[in-house]
């Protein structure tokens, strides 16, 4: 997915993948968890 550079921190992914919406944003996280497999939010 976005895991290209090393540097790239969760954080980074975050603001790339959350649209502006927030049920959309609810479910990119998700995706997130889902794709990377691994919670990349910590809460």
């Amino acid at each position: 997915m976005l895991v290209s550079l090393p540097q790239e921190k969760p954080s980074i992914h975050y603001k790339h993948i959350i649209p502006s919406k927030e049920k959309s944003m609810k479910k990119s996280i998700v995706y997130t968890h889902n794709a990377l497999g691994k919670s990349v939010f910590s809460p």
